[in-house]
Protein backbone atom coordinates (compact mmCIF):
# COMPACT_ATOMS: atom_id res chain seq x y z
CA UNK A 1 0.00 0.00 0.00
CA UNK A 2 2.84 2.37 0.82
CA UNK A 3 4.39 1.75 -2.59
CA UNK A 4 1.11 2.60 -4.32
CA UNK A 5 0.88 5.82 -2.31
CA UNK A 6 4.40 6.80 -3.32
CA UNK A 7 3.64 6.12 -6.96
CA UNK A 8 0.56 8.35 -6.77
CA UNK A 9 2.63 11.16 -5.26
CA UNK A 10 5.31 10.71 -7.92
CA UNK A 11 2.91 10.64 -10.87
CA UNK A 12 0.87 13.56 -9.54
CA UNK A 13 3.84 15.82 -10.32
CA UNK A 14 4.16 14.56 -13.89
CA UNK A 15 3.19 17.93 -15.42
CA UNK A 16 6.31 19.62 -14.09
CA UNK A 17 9.00 18.46 -11.69
CA UNK A 18 11.55 21.28 -11.45
CA UNK A 19 12.51 23.20 -8.32
CA UNK A 20 15.27 25.49 -7.03
CA UNK A 21 17.81 22.63 -7.03
CA UNK A 22 17.38 22.14 -10.79
CA UNK A 23 17.93 25.87 -11.34
CA UNK A 24 21.22 25.74 -9.40
CA UNK A 25 22.49 22.40 -10.76
CA UNK A 26 24.45 23.48 -13.90
CA UNK A 27 26.31 26.23 -11.99
CA UNK A 28 27.46 24.27 -8.94
CA UNK A 29 30.13 21.67 -9.59
CA UNK A 30 33.90 21.21 -9.57
CA UNK A 31 35.80 23.80 -11.57
CA UNK A 32 39.00 23.96 -13.56
CA UNK A 33 40.87 22.26 -16.39
CA UNK A 34 43.87 24.58 -16.92
CA UNK A 35 47.03 23.56 -15.11
CA UNK A 36 48.60 26.78 -13.89
CA UNK A 37 45.36 28.46 -12.85
CA UNK A 38 44.44 25.42 -10.78
CA UNK A 39 47.95 25.36 -9.33
CA UNK A 40 47.49 28.82 -7.76
CA UNK A 41 44.00 28.03 -6.46
CA UNK A 42 42.24 29.82 -9.34
CA UNK A 43 43.25 33.15 -7.78
CA UNK A 44 43.82 34.51 -11.27
CA UNK A 45 41.94 37.83 -11.48
CA UNK A 46 45.15 39.88 -11.14
CA UNK A 47 47.62 37.30 -12.47
CA UNK A 48 48.71 39.40 -15.47
CA UNK A 49 51.39 37.88 -17.71
CA UNK A 50 52.21 35.09 -15.23
CA UNK A 51 49.30 32.86 -16.31
CA UNK A 52 49.26 32.32 -20.13
CA UNK A 53 45.73 30.89 -19.98
CA UNK A 54 42.11 31.99 -19.80
CA UNK A 55 41.46 33.37 -16.32
CA UNK A 56 38.62 34.99 -14.35
CA UNK A 57 39.68 38.32 -15.89
CA UNK A 58 40.03 38.55 -19.70
CA UNK A 59 42.11 41.73 -19.34
CA UNK A 60 45.04 39.51 -18.30
CA UNK A 61 45.29 38.34 -21.90
CA UNK A 62 46.40 41.83 -22.89
CA UNK A 63 49.76 41.24 -21.19
CA UNK A 64 50.62 38.13 -23.21
CA UNK A 65 53.49 38.72 -25.66
CA UNK A 66 53.82 35.29 -27.29
CA UNK A 67 51.45 33.19 -29.36
CA UNK A 68 50.49 30.24 -27.17
CA UNK A 69 48.73 26.99 -28.04
CA UNK A 70 47.78 24.96 -24.95
CA UNK A 71 46.16 21.55 -24.49
CA UNK A 72 45.30 19.68 -21.28
CA UNK A 73 43.84 16.35 -20.21
CA UNK A 74 42.13 15.69 -16.87
CA UNK A 75 41.58 12.66 -14.65
CA UNK A 76 39.36 12.94 -11.57
CA UNK A 77 37.53 10.88 -8.97
CA UNK A 78 34.73 11.54 -6.50
CA UNK A 79 34.99 9.47 -3.33
CA UNK A 80 32.99 9.04 -0.14
CA UNK A 81 32.72 6.33 2.48
CA UNK A 82 30.10 4.62 0.33
CA UNK A 83 30.76 5.32 -3.36
CA UNK A 84 33.22 6.61 -5.93
CA UNK A 85 33.04 7.93 -9.51
CA UNK A 86 36.18 8.12 -11.69
CA UNK A 87 36.24 10.30 -14.82
CA UNK A 88 38.89 11.02 -17.45
CA UNK A 89 38.40 13.38 -20.36
CA UNK A 90 39.74 16.18 -22.53
CA UNK A 91 40.38 19.33 -20.53
CA UNK A 92 41.02 22.37 -22.70
CA UNK A 93 42.56 23.59 -25.93
CA UNK A 94 43.28 27.31 -26.25
CA UNK A 95 45.07 29.68 -28.58
CA UNK A 96 46.35 33.16 -27.65
CA UNK A 97 47.33 35.49 -30.48
CA UNK A 98 49.00 38.86 -29.73
CA UNK A 99 48.65 41.16 -32.73
CA UNK A 100 51.43 43.45 -33.91
CA UNK A 101 50.50 47.03 -33.08
CA UNK A 102 52.41 50.32 -33.04
CA UNK A 103 51.61 51.10 -29.39
CA UNK A 104 50.07 49.19 -26.49
CA UNK A 105 48.69 45.73 -27.22
CA UNK A 106 45.77 43.91 -28.81
CA UNK A 107 45.41 40.21 -28.06
CA UNK A 108 42.85 37.79 -29.50
CA UNK A 109 42.18 34.40 -27.93
CA UNK A 110 39.85 31.44 -28.20
CA UNK A 111 39.38 28.29 -26.14
CA UNK A 112 37.30 25.16 -25.80
CA UNK A 113 37.42 24.52 -22.07
CA UNK A 114 35.95 22.09 -19.58
CA UNK A 115 34.53 24.70 -17.24
CA UNK A 116 32.79 22.49 -14.70
CA UNK A 117 32.57 18.77 -13.85
CA UNK A 118 29.81 16.99 -11.95
CA UNK A 119 30.29 13.78 -9.99
CA UNK A 120 28.26 12.70 -6.98
CA UNK A 121 27.01 9.41 -5.63
CA UNK A 122 25.36 8.85 -2.26
CA UNK A 123 22.84 6.76 -0.33
CA UNK A 124 20.22 8.29 1.94
CA UNK A 125 16.61 8.12 3.13
CA UNK A 126 13.81 10.15 1.52
CA UNK A 127 11.05 12.05 3.32
CA UNK A 128 8.94 8.88 3.45
CA UNK A 129 11.68 6.89 5.20
CA UNK A 130 12.67 4.80 2.17
CA UNK A 131 16.29 4.08 1.21
CA UNK A 132 17.49 5.37 -2.14
CA UNK A 133 20.71 5.73 -4.10
CA UNK A 134 21.45 8.76 -6.28
CA UNK A 135 24.23 9.22 -8.81
CA UNK A 136 24.92 12.05 -11.21
CA UNK A 137 27.82 12.94 -13.46
CA UNK A 138 28.47 15.24 -16.38
CA UNK A 139 30.42 18.14 -17.85
CA UNK A 140 29.78 21.76 -18.85
CA UNK A 141 32.16 23.05 -21.54
CA UNK A 142 32.69 26.65 -22.70
CA UNK A 143 33.57 28.12 -26.07
CA UNK A 144 35.54 31.33 -25.42
CA UNK A 145 36.14 34.19 -27.86
CA UNK A 146 38.12 36.97 -26.18
CA UNK A 147 39.89 40.23 -26.93
CA UNK A 148 42.09 42.37 -24.66
CA UNK A 149 43.97 45.60 -25.09
CA UNK A 150 46.25 48.05 -23.28
CA UNK A 151 44.22 51.26 -23.50
CA UNK A 152 46.79 53.38 -21.66
CA UNK A 153 50.12 52.71 -20.01
CA UNK A 154 49.77 49.85 -17.47
CA UNK A 155 45.96 49.75 -17.85
CA UNK A 156 44.39 46.77 -19.65
CA UNK A 157 40.79 45.89 -20.47
CA UNK A 158 39.29 42.71 -21.89
CA UNK A 159 36.06 41.01 -22.89
CA UNK A 160 35.22 37.33 -23.30
CA UNK A 161 32.15 36.05 -25.20
CA UNK A 162 31.22 32.59 -23.88
CA UNK A 163 28.93 29.82 -25.19
CA UNK A 164 28.43 27.10 -22.53
CA UNK A 165 27.04 23.65 -23.34
CA UNK A 166 26.99 20.20 -21.76
CA UNK A 167 25.05 17.36 -20.20
CA UNK A 168 24.39 15.86 -16.78
CA UNK A 169 23.07 12.30 -16.30
CA UNK A 170 21.19 11.44 -13.09
CA UNK A 171 19.92 8.10 -11.84
CA UNK A 172 17.95 7.27 -8.69
CA UNK A 173 17.37 3.74 -7.40
CA UNK A 174 15.09 2.49 -4.62
CA UNK A 175 16.70 -0.87 -3.80
CA UNK A 176 13.98 -2.08 -1.40
CA UNK A 177 11.16 -1.92 -3.96
CA UNK A 178 10.46 -4.35 -6.74
CA UNK A 179 12.73 -3.79 -9.78
CA UNK A 180 12.19 -0.46 -11.56
CA UNK A 181 9.05 0.40 -9.59
CA UNK A 182 10.33 3.78 -8.45
CA UNK A 183 13.73 4.01 -10.15
CA UNK A 184 14.23 6.82 -12.64
CA UNK A 185 16.86 8.43 -14.84
CA UNK A 186 17.41 11.91 -16.23
CA UNK A 187 19.51 13.12 -19.13
CA UNK A 188 19.75 16.92 -18.96
CA UNK A 189 21.15 18.91 -21.91
CA UNK A 190 22.36 22.49 -21.52
CA UNK A 191 23.29 25.31 -23.85
CA UNK A 192 23.53 28.99 -23.11
CA UNK A 193 25.25 32.32 -23.47
CA UNK A 194 27.21 34.67 -21.21
CA UNK A 195 30.29 36.86 -21.13
CA UNK A 196 33.00 38.31 -18.91
CA UNK A 197 34.52 41.79 -18.87
CA UNK A 198 37.55 42.88 -16.88
CA UNK A 199 40.21 45.43 -16.09
CA UNK A 200 43.80 45.02 -14.90
CA UNK A 201 46.21 47.68 -13.68
CA UNK A 202 49.75 47.89 -12.39
CA UNK A 203 49.85 49.94 -9.18
CA UNK A 204 53.63 49.83 -8.94
CA UNK A 205 56.56 47.79 -10.19
CA UNK A 206 55.39 44.72 -8.25
CA UNK A 207 51.78 45.32 -7.13
CA UNK A 208 48.76 44.84 -9.40
CA UNK A 209 44.99 44.72 -9.11
CA UNK A 210 42.25 43.27 -11.27
CA UNK A 211 38.46 43.09 -11.49
CA UNK A 212 36.45 40.64 -13.57
CA UNK A 213 32.66 40.61 -13.93
CA UNK A 214 30.85 37.48 -15.11
CA UNK A 215 27.67 38.74 -16.75
CA UNK A 216 24.38 36.92 -16.03
CA UNK A 217 24.49 33.50 -17.68
CA UNK A 218 21.35 32.15 -19.30
CA UNK A 219 21.19 28.39 -19.64
CA UNK A 220 18.52 26.71 -21.79
CA UNK A 221 17.68 23.29 -20.43
CA UNK A 222 16.13 20.17 -21.98
CA UNK A 223 15.42 17.58 -19.28
CA UNK A 224 14.61 14.07 -20.54
CA UNK A 225 13.12 12.27 -17.53
CA UNK A 226 12.14 8.61 -17.62
CA UNK A 227 8.84 9.43 -15.85
CA UNK A 228 8.03 12.99 -16.87
CA UNK A 229 9.22 12.94 -20.47
CA UNK A 230 11.01 15.95 -21.96
CA UNK A 231 10.68 19.28 -20.15
CA UNK A 232 12.21 22.54 -21.37
CA UNK A 233 13.00 25.50 -19.16
CA UNK A 234 15.69 28.12 -18.58
CA UNK A 235 17.73 29.25 -15.62
CA UNK A 236 19.78 32.44 -15.28
CA UNK A 237 22.81 32.65 -13.00
CA UNK A 238 23.28 36.17 -11.55
CA UNK A 239 26.44 38.14 -12.21
CA UNK A 240 29.61 37.32 -10.31
CA UNK A 241 32.28 39.84 -9.37
CA UNK A 242 35.93 38.80 -9.05
CA UNK A 243 38.36 41.22 -7.42
CA UNK A 244 41.91 40.75 -6.24
CA UNK A 245 45.56 41.72 -6.12
CA UNK A 246 48.93 40.21 -6.93
CA UNK A 247 52.54 40.81 -5.93
CA UNK A 248 54.89 39.73 -8.71
CA UNK A 249 58.59 39.45 -7.94
CA UNK A 250 61.42 37.80 -9.83
CA UNK A 251 61.34 34.52 -7.92
CA UNK A 252 58.06 34.76 -5.99
CA UNK A 253 54.46 35.57 -6.97
CA UNK A 254 51.55 35.98 -4.55
CA UNK A 255 47.87 36.08 -5.55
CA UNK A 256 44.53 36.78 -3.87
CA UNK A 257 41.00 36.78 -5.31
CA UNK A 258 37.55 37.25 -3.79
CA UNK A 259 34.52 36.03 -5.74
CA UNK A 260 31.05 37.40 -4.87
CA UNK A 261 27.70 36.05 -6.11
CA UNK A 262 24.20 36.75 -4.83
CA UNK A 263 22.53 33.44 -5.66
CA UNK A 264 19.16 34.73 -4.46
CA UNK A 265 18.99 36.70 -7.71
CA UNK A 266 18.95 33.54 -9.82
CA UNK A 267 15.92 33.35 -12.11
CA UNK A 268 13.87 30.41 -13.39
CA UNK A 269 11.45 30.44 -16.34
CA UNK A 270 9.49 28.02 -18.51
CA UNK A 271 7.00 28.57 -21.35
CA UNK A 272 4.93 25.49 -20.50
CA UNK A 273 4.37 26.34 -16.84
CA UNK A 274 1.76 28.52 -15.17
CA UNK A 275 3.09 31.87 -14.00
CA UNK A 276 2.09 31.01 -10.43
CA UNK A 277 4.33 27.91 -10.54
CA UNK A 278 7.23 29.92 -11.92
CA UNK A 279 6.73 32.44 -9.11
CA UNK A 280 6.76 29.60 -6.56
CA UNK A 281 10.09 28.26 -7.86
CA UNK A 282 11.67 31.73 -7.86
CA UNK A 283 10.47 32.20 -4.28
CA UNK A 284 12.13 28.85 -3.42
CA UNK A 285 15.37 30.23 -4.88
CA UNK A 286 15.14 33.34 -2.69
CA UNK A 287 14.40 31.22 0.38
CA UNK A 288 16.96 28.45 -0.06
CA UNK A 289 19.94 30.26 -1.60
CA UNK A 290 22.13 33.08 -0.29
CA UNK A 291 24.97 35.35 -1.37
CA UNK A 292 28.48 33.94 -1.12
CA UNK A 293 32.04 35.28 -1.03
CA UNK A 294 34.71 32.76 -2.02
CA UNK A 295 38.33 33.39 -1.02
CA UNK A 296 41.23 32.15 -3.15
CA UNK A 297 44.96 32.50 -2.45
CA UNK A 298 47.93 31.24 -4.41
CA UNK A 299 51.67 31.44 -4.78
CA UNK A 300 54.24 30.74 -7.47
CA UNK A 301 57.96 30.09 -7.05
CA UNK A 302 60.29 30.52 -10.02
CA UNK A 303 63.28 28.34 -9.27
CA UNK A 304 66.57 30.20 -9.94
CA UNK A 305 68.83 29.05 -12.80
CA UNK A 306 66.47 26.36 -14.13
CA UNK A 307 63.20 26.80 -16.12
CA UNK A 308 61.01 25.31 -13.38
CA UNK A 309 57.99 26.96 -11.75
CA UNK A 310 56.14 25.58 -8.72
CA UNK A 311 52.62 26.58 -7.62
CA UNK A 312 50.34 26.20 -4.61
CA UNK A 313 46.83 27.36 -3.78
CA UNK A 314 43.99 27.23 -1.29
CA UNK A 315 40.29 28.09 -1.67
CA UNK A 316 37.34 28.50 0.69
CA UNK A 317 34.15 28.01 -1.33
CA UNK A 318 30.87 28.67 0.55
CA UNK A 319 27.91 26.54 -0.43
CA UNK A 320 25.09 28.73 -1.82
CA UNK A 321 22.45 26.50 -0.22
CA UNK A 322 23.89 26.10 3.31
CA UNK A 323 26.19 27.72 5.87
CA UNK A 324 28.96 25.20 5.19
CA UNK A 325 32.08 25.50 3.02
CA UNK A 326 34.00 23.36 0.63
CA UNK A 327 37.78 23.74 0.86
CA UNK A 328 40.18 23.20 -2.03
CA UNK A 329 43.92 22.58 -1.84
CA UNK A 330 46.01 22.56 -5.01
CA UNK A 331 49.54 22.50 -6.36
CA UNK A 332 51.25 22.40 -9.72
CA UNK A 333 54.35 22.86 -11.82
CA UNK A 334 55.49 24.15 -15.19
CA UNK A 335 58.81 23.39 -16.84
CA UNK A 336 60.32 24.54 -20.13
CA UNK A 337 61.57 21.39 -21.87
CA UNK A 338 62.48 23.16 -25.11
CA UNK A 339 62.92 26.76 -26.10
CA UNK A 340 59.29 26.84 -27.31
CA UNK A 341 57.63 23.94 -25.47
CA UNK A 342 56.58 23.67 -21.83
CA UNK A 343 54.80 20.89 -19.98
CA UNK A 344 52.69 21.56 -16.91
CA UNK A 345 50.50 19.75 -14.44
CA UNK A 346 48.42 20.33 -11.36
CA UNK A 347 46.47 18.55 -8.65
CA UNK A 348 43.48 19.77 -6.66
CA UNK A 349 41.30 18.21 -4.00
CA UNK A 350 37.86 19.41 -2.86
CA UNK A 351 36.78 18.38 0.66
CA UNK A 352 33.44 18.72 2.47
CA UNK A 353 31.00 16.97 4.78
CA UNK A 354 27.71 15.49 3.56
CA UNK A 355 24.98 15.40 6.20
CA UNK A 356 22.55 12.55 5.78
CA UNK A 357 18.86 12.71 6.72
CA UNK A 358 19.57 11.05 10.08
CA UNK A 359 22.11 13.78 10.93
CA UNK A 360 25.27 11.68 10.47
CA UNK A 361 28.21 13.23 8.57
CA UNK A 362 30.15 11.60 5.76
CA UNK A 363 33.53 12.87 4.62
CA UNK A 364 33.56 13.32 0.86
CA UNK A 365 36.11 14.65 -1.62
CA UNK A 366 36.79 15.15 -5.31
CA UNK A 367 40.35 14.90 -6.63
CA UNK A 368 41.64 15.96 -10.04
CA UNK A 369 44.94 15.63 -11.90
CA UNK A 370 45.57 17.86 -14.93
CA UNK A 371 48.42 17.38 -17.38
CA UNK A 372 49.12 19.60 -20.34
CA UNK A 373 51.59 21.05 -22.82
CA UNK A 374 52.00 24.48 -24.38
CA UNK A 375 53.70 25.68 -27.54
CA UNK A 376 55.04 29.26 -27.37
CA UNK A 377 56.04 30.96 -30.62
Amino acid sequence: MKKIFLMVILLSTVLFSQNWEDALLPFYGFEGSQSIGIGIGNATVASGQVIPEFTSNPANLGLQRFKTLEMTYTSSEFTSSENNIPQSNFGTVSFIYPMKVYRGSIVLATSLEKEREFAMSFEDVDSYGDDYKMRHEGIIRNWHFAVASEISKNLFVGADFILPFGEIDISVEYPNFSPDSLDYTQSIDYNGITGTIGIYSRMSKHLNWGIGIDLPQKMNVSDNHSYYGVEDYSTIKPLTIHAGVSALYKYLNLFYEAEWTNWRNMEFDAEDLYQSDITDINEEIETNLSQTIAHKVGAGIHVPFIPLHLYGGYQILPKPHSDENRTVMSGGFSVLVHQQISIHGSYQTYSWDYEKTNGSLIKENWNQVVMGASLHF
